[in-house]
């Protein structure tokens, strides 16, 4: 369970979809090498996440996990 997502650097990880929209080929590798997520803005907002195919199953696989440990402590404490 040592998994963590890299951080994001803010000088490279955070694009305007229009950016996006013309080079989405370098910006999936970019993903891909990194294993940071993208951030996508519009209009200067944070509209979407560009994530690693393996970053986010690792991502689901740990929030699996929490939620088993959440409803397990949850019965205790209720038991």
């Amino acid at each position: 369970m040592g998994w963590k997502m890299q951080r994001l650097k803010i000088d490279q990880d955070i694009k305007p979809l229009s950016e996006v929209r013309t080079g989405i080929a370098n910006f999936i590798k970019q993903v891909h090498n990194t294993k940071r997520p993208l951030i996508i803005t519009q209009h200067g907002k944070g509209v979407a996440v560009l994530l690693d195919v393996q970053e986010y199953e690792k991502m689901q696989e740990k929030l699996e996990l929490l939620t088993d440990v959440h409803i397990l402590e949850f019965s205790d404490f209720n038991s």
